[in-house]
This record gives C-alpha cells, structure tokens and sequence, in this order.
C-alpha cells in the first residue's frame, strides 16, 4: 500500500474481501486486525504497520476454480484509492492418483505397472511435485529420461520429483520385481510441494503367479504304429494365474505327428506336424494338450 509523500506514521485503514476464501493475518504488527479467518477482514494502524501487516495475508479456499479479493484502503484524512484493487486467485484442485486397484505380476521378473499417474485442476505449469512408493516385498523402478528426480530406485521406496509432466513421463515406465511368492501391496502418496496440498493415497494390489507348470502322464503313453491316439494328462497350471491371463504351450516330436483342436478361444497351429504351438488363456491351452492326438 502507498501514498505519494504520506509519512509511515499516517493512519490507515484496508478492507479485504474474498468471494470464497477465508483470509487471515498471522502477524498484525502493531496494526488491528478483525475478521480473521472470515471472507472479510479490516486491518487499521499506520502506514508501515498496515504495509508489514499485509506482507503476511493468506488465503484459504475450500474450492477448486477461480475467486477474487477486492482490495479497498482509506488513510486518515478519508481519502481512498481512484481505482479499487482486486486480486485474482486460481485455486488448484488437491493432487489426484490414478492406478489399476490390482495387476499380475511373474515371480522374480520386472514386471511393467502400467495406468499410475497424477492430475491436478487448474494451474500447474510452475507446480513441482512429488510421489512417494512404497512396496511390501517388491522392488520399484522406472526408466530414465523422464527429467524428473528419483531417489530409492531398485528398492521397496521409490520417489519420484519434479513437474507434473516430468513425474506422469517416469509413472508411465514403472515397474515392479518381486521375488517371494507371498501378498504384495503397492501404497502411493502425491502431493503437490509448491502448494502444500496432498492426494489421498491408494493402493495396487499385486497378485503373484509362480510361473507355469507342465505336467504330464507320469507312465508316458503307448501308441500304435501309424495308428491316431490321444494323449491325456497333460496339464499346464499356475498358482496365482488370473484367468485374463494368456500363455504359449509348445509341444515338440521327435518322430511322431501333433494335432489338437482350438478350445476356450485359443488358438492351434503347426496341427499335423512335429511341432505344434498352443496359444490362449491357461484353460484354452490345457484343453487341446489334453485332448491332442499323436499318429506315429
């Protein structure tokens, strides 16, 4: 605040008034201050203790989106400002997380965490942010090149800061390793460091599957020569296998024919050859290893 050739000693009074916010002074000054933490609040005293007093005015918004102070000053002698000053204030959204709830992960290989990222309304552009990871058995990573900060990669807490785009770029290529087959959970904190604000923290499931089995007939199978016969008992299992999830099956003769018929949405090929390939979710593939045929 300030008046051409008016002494620091003059008497002054500001009003300010916020559409939304509730403002407040934490120091005064000197200055009397009323209607702290309200939308309206008058500070009155001299010059300098008005000015100091202003240099600690805060808001604090409940909404996301845009809102005004208006700004009115009258010194002691009743003169006010020719023009009204007023303040616009954007008010950013708290920090948003977006994961999966859940993924499938293979026991001892990194697997890729894809759909985790950060949002945040309003403006962001000079916001620096910061989300911390942490595991209960896996380990974290993500790749390079994203620009943005990270501390505790390879471990079970990982961090990740910078700006908003720089830290999305290094979500995007996250991944996790674990190598015990035991329950597993992701837990993800964001917050926004330039605003203080922080976002709910969420959490990923992560299921564990102990890479495929193959059985087998334990006797082997007795054929006769040029004859077709099927082949039973051949099994293909994984503990922890989500039935979303797709396998290949390769089967391999050293003289004899392969054939089997697609089932369950998988697919076949190589059927009546040496070597035949099975493709699909675990029950699509049991399915035609189980009933394939063998003419040697």
């Amino acid at each position: 605040m300030s008046e051409p050739s008016a002494p620091g000693s003059e008497g002054l009074t500001v009003t300010l008034a916020d559409a939304h916010g509730l403002l407040s002074i934490s120091n005064a000054f000197g200055a009397t201050v009323t209607g702290g933490g309200t939308t309206s609040v008058t500070i009155a005293g001299t010059f300098n203790q008005v000015d100091d007093a202003l240099t600690t005015l805060a808001d604090t918004d409940s909404f996301n989106g845009t809102d005004t102070i208006s700004v009115g000053a009258t010194d002691q002698f009743g003169n006010t400002p020719s023009v009204a000053g007023a303040i616009a204030v954007t008010v950013n959204g708290l920090p948003v997380i977006a994961a999966p709830t859940s993924v499938t992960a293979s026991l001892g290989h990194a697997t890729p965490i894809a759909g985790v990222s950060v949002s945040e309304t309003g403006s962001t552009s000079a916001d620096s942010f910061t989300v911390t990871l942490g595991d209960t058995n896996g380990l974290l990573s993500v790749g390079g090149g994203s620009g943005a900060s990270i501390t505790g990669q390879g471990t079970a807490a990982l961090s990740i800061s910078g700006s908003l785009s720089q830290v999305n770029t290094a979500l995007g290529t996250l991944s996790d390793t674990d190598s015990v087959l035991a329950s597993d959970t992701i837990t993800i904190h964001a917050s926004d460091a330039t605003l203080g604000s922080n976002a709910a923290p969420t959490t990923i499931a992560v299921n564990l599957g102990n890479g495929p089995v193959i059985g087998a007939p334990a006797g082997g199978a007795t054929l006769g020569v040029g004859k077709q016969g099927s082949i039973p008992g051949v099994t293909l299992t994984e503990s922890g296998a989500p039935s979303a999830e797709t396998f290949a099956m390769t089967l391999t003769d050293t003289h004899g024919l392969l054939a089997a018929s697609a089932a369950g949405g998988g697919t076949v090929s190589g059927s009546g050859t040496t070597s035949l390939s099975l493709g699909g979710s675990i029950l699509a593939l049991v399915l035609p290893a189980r009933g394939g045929s063998h003419p040697d």
